[in-house]
Order: structure tokens, then sequence, then C-alpha cells
């Protein structure tokens, strides 16, 4: 019964996260396509840009919210209603911490932030720009740390409706003010507002669903879980480095290397694989606390036999739409903004390749998290990050954009590939790794398979008229997938699996 239940509830949070993604991703490209028609592609590329740079400082945050969040699965699922609250307050008093020292970091650095423009046009207001890029990332951390308990009680799709309720509002202001000021400063300062509203409202609705949130006879959080937050966030913390660091360089070094412009043709390609990790993303987060109850609740074989069907699901996923963007994506681009803003396939390959071995992490990611085993590799982003800063600056310089796309793709495959699936299976399953590594070399060569058979099959057709083109690539890179997958897996226990669970919804619905 208690399994129904998390499958339930993951498959809640699930349909909230695609149905609001798919809304916010609809009124972003029509906010981004007027953006780029009012303000140009300086203003995108210097948007993109803060937002990496921001993204860059909240290593502030040490990655305690995860340890915190992997604290509360166990309260939870126990009612243990004192530790809960022990645990937010001790959450709280972090959070206001870490705002703080977020926007004092910010301050300090200011005075560099042209460093990374000297290869731009000077843009007016630069450093009021950047402080509202600051006040709307520190005012997230003054107001928004009771999201994780609504997210850790498997109610994350309370969240998600919050999140893209407001998120399409602002961009609906943000486009009205837009099109009546092309005023920039205005622009961020909705967006400001529209985070603190936001925060405030998720805020309020936690306090309703958990009224003793609101209680003062708050006992000292014991000092076994305050050991086991303190290991993992120093654990974290190096995870956390390591991810921004690799992440969220690509756009410092591309505008230092290249200028703006490419950042904002770049920023493109970014909305469009960035909206479809953030759905697939929420996927994953939508069923960690899942698989977090899971943990403290069944066996090492239990845990291993879900993670295979997730870690199907995560190939199904990736797999199709890697293959669908590198038949669609130039051409969605030339279609919706023009083709002064597409790059070379050679680019456009090394994109779609970062996408698809990030995106097959998540499964992995997503049990580690859930499973709290932050400590035994934390050592691993030292390495990740010193080899994506060397290969990075050095093909950077040699190939432009591409080479410091590659320098990504490297880091990843030499650290991140195999260390953390090891990690997975040595301390979460106790089991061998064999397994997982066969099965990721199977779906690379069904990956690699569907994508020449879908460029050998578009090839046979002349080009005619762009949208035709467009709509003829999607659907034979679709139905080609989609034989494929079936073809290899309809026997697979996994596969069937997911399948019963699809099935069942479906009937539940039609019923």
């Amino acid at each position: 019964m208690i399994f129904v239940s998390r499958t339930s509830k993951s498959l809640k949070n699930i349909k909230y996260a695609i149905v609001g993604q798919c809304l916010a991703l609809l009124i972003t490209f029509f906010s981004r396509t007027l953006f780029v028609k009012i303000l140009g592609s300086e203003y995108l590329g210097l948007n993109s840009l803060f937002t990496n740079l921001l993204t860059m400082l909240s290593f502030a945050e040490l990655g305690i919210g995860a340890a915190i969040t992997y604290s509360l699965y166990k309260p939870l699922s126990s009612n243990n209603v004192e530790q809960i609250k022990s645990l937010m307050n001790f959450y709280k008093r972090v959070y206001n911490v870490i705002g703080i020292a977020i926007l004092s970091i910010s301050l300090i650095i200011s005075p560099f932030i042209s460093i990374f423009l000297e290869n731009s046009k000077e843009v007016d207001n630069l450093y009021l720009i950047y402080f509202l890029f600051v006040l709307n990332s520190v005012f997230s951390y003054f107001f928004s740390y009771k999201r994780s308990l609504i997210i850790a009680d498997q109610n994350r799709y309370i969240a998600t409706l919050y999140r893209y309720t407001l998120f399409f509002l602002c961009n609906l202001l943000q486009i009205i003010f837009l099109i009546y000021t092309q005023n920039y400063i205005l622009y961020l300062l909705i967006q400001v507002f529209m985070t603190i509203v936001e925060n405030v409202l998720i805020s309020r609705k936690a306090n309703k669903m958990y009224p003793f949130l609101k209680e003062n006879n708050i006992e000292k959080l014991d000092k076994n879980v305050l050991k086991d937050i303190i290991k993992n966030t120093k654990a974290m913390f190096g995870h956390k480095i390591g991810g921004i660091i690799v992440n969220s360089t690509d756009n410092l070094l591309i505008s230092k290397i290249s200028g703006l412009s490419v950042v904002g043709i770049y920023s493109n390609y970014l909305l469009i694989v960035g909206s479809l990790n953030t759905i697939y993303g929420i996927l994953f987060q939508s069923i960690i606390s899942s698989v977090g109850n899971l943990g403290v609740s069944s066996s090492d074989s239990k845990k291993k036999e879900i993670f295979n069907s997730v870690n199907m699901a995560c190939f199904f996923i990736y797999g199709i739409s890697s293959v669908i963007l590198l038949n669609f994506l130039n051409q969605f681009i030339t279609i919706w903004i023009g083709n002064k803003f597409v790059f070379s396939n050679s680019i456009l390959y090394v994109i779609l390749l970062n996408f698809y071995i990030n995106g097959m992490r998540k499964s992995v990611l997503t049990f580690r998290d859930a499973l709290g085993l932050f400590w035994y590799d934390r050592y691993k982003p030292i390495f990740e990050v010193s080899i994506n800063i060397i290969c990075s600056l050095y093909l950077g310089y040699k190939f432009g954009i591409m080479g410091v796309l590659y320098g990504t793709t490297i880091s990843t495959v030499l650290t991140c590939l195999w260390i953390e699936p090891y990690i997975l299976y040595k301390y979460g399953f106790k089991s061998s790794i064999k397994s997982y590594i066969k099965s990721y070399v199977y779906q690379i060569l069904i990956l690699v398979f569907c994508s020449l058979l879908t460029i050998c099959l578009i090839n046979l057709f002349q080009p005619t008229n762009i949208y035709w083109d467009a709509i003829r690539n999607l659907a034979i890179s679709l139905i080609v997938f989609l034989v494929v997958f079936v073809s290899v897996y309809y026997k697979n226990r996994d596969f069937i699996y997911l399948l019963n669970i699809l099935i069942g919804k479906v009937r539940r619905k039609i019923q």
C-alpha cells in the first residue's frame, strides 16, 4: 500500500510538472522572440551571462538544502513533528545567513564583472542591471525554505503549481511592459517582484499544510541529526562547486572569448535544451522524495529493481529527444528567429552530446540524492573542475565556442560518467556495476544506430519548404526511435513494468 502511495504521488508530481513546464515553455518562446526583436542579442547575452554568474554565486548554499531535505525523509515517514520543526528552524536560520552571504559576495565582485564584457558593446546601466539580478537571487533564499518541506513530503506538485502560475504571470507582465516601454530595467523589476510574491505565497501555503511550523516551542536539533547534516553538507559542497563551475562557466568563457552576441545565440539553444532538461529534471525530482521513502523502507534488491526501470525511462526520454533535436533543432531556430541565430552542425552535435550525457546521469543522481550517498564521491568534483577548466580554456581559445563545450564533455566523461554509478551500485545497492555498464553501452549503440538511420532517411528527400522539411524530419526521427526502441525492449521486464504503470494510469482516467 505504501508503494502504491509513492507511485501515485510521483505520477501526480510528474503530471503537474509536464503541464506547467510546457505552458512555461510556450510563453518563454513568445517572450524571447519579443526580447530579441526589441532589445537585441547583446541584452539577450547579458541576461544569460548574469543568470549564470548568479548561479555560480549560489555556491554559498553549500549543498545544505539537499542535506536537510534528505534528513526530512525519515521524520516525515514516522510523523516525528518535533524533529521536523527543529530541522525547519535550523533551515531558516542557515538560509538567512546564506542570503546575506550571497548579497555580500555579489557586491564585492561587482567591480570586476566588466572583465567578461571586453569583446562586447557597452551596455547602459550595467551595474544596476547586475544588482537587480542579485536581488532576485537573494530574495529566494530569504523566503523559500519552507518549499523544501512540501517537496520532501512527496507534494512537489503544489510547489510546481505555484512556480509555474507565477512564472506565467511574470512573463505576461514582462511582455506587456516590454512592448509599451522597451525598458530592460522595468523588465527585471517585474521579475524581482514576482519572485518575492511566489516565495511569500508558497511559505503561507506551507504554514496551512503544516500548522506546527508556526509554533514557537521548538526543541534543539538532535546532535546526531546535526552531525549527519554537516557530514552530508561537506560532501555536497564539493558537488555544488563542481556542478556550478562545470555548468555555469561556459557562458562566461564564451563571452570572454567570443563576445555577448555569441552568448546570445547560444542562449537560444540553451533555452530549448534547457527547457527540456527542466521538464525532465522535474520528472526525476518528482520521484526523489518517493525514492527517499523507498530507501528507508525497502531492500537493496528492491531499490535496484526500481532504479533499472527509472534508468530505462531516462534512456527513452533522452534518447528520443536527442534524435529529434539532431534533425529538427536548427530548422526550428531558423523558423523561430531566423538563420542568423543558427550554429553550424558541428556545434549542434556537441551541444546535443552534452545534453544526452548529462541527461543520462539524472536517474543515477536521483537515487544518489534520495539515498543520501553524497559522502562517497566527495572528491570527484575536484578532478571534474580541474579537467573542465584546463580543457575549456585551452580548447576554447583554439576552437572558440565548440572548444569550450568540448571541455565540458571531456570533464564529464572522465569523472561523472563512471564514478557516480559506481558509488550508487557499491553503496546504494551493494552490488556490481557490470550490469549498468552493459546497459549503458547497449543504449549508446541504439542511439547511434537511430541517429544514422534518421539522417540517411532524411537525405533521401530533396529539400522543399522549410516548414514541411521540419515536420518531415520531426516525424521520421520520432517514428524511427519508437520502432527501434520497442523492437529491442518489448520483452524487457523494466519496459513491461513501465508500460503497466502507464496503462494502469490511463485506465483509471477513463474510469
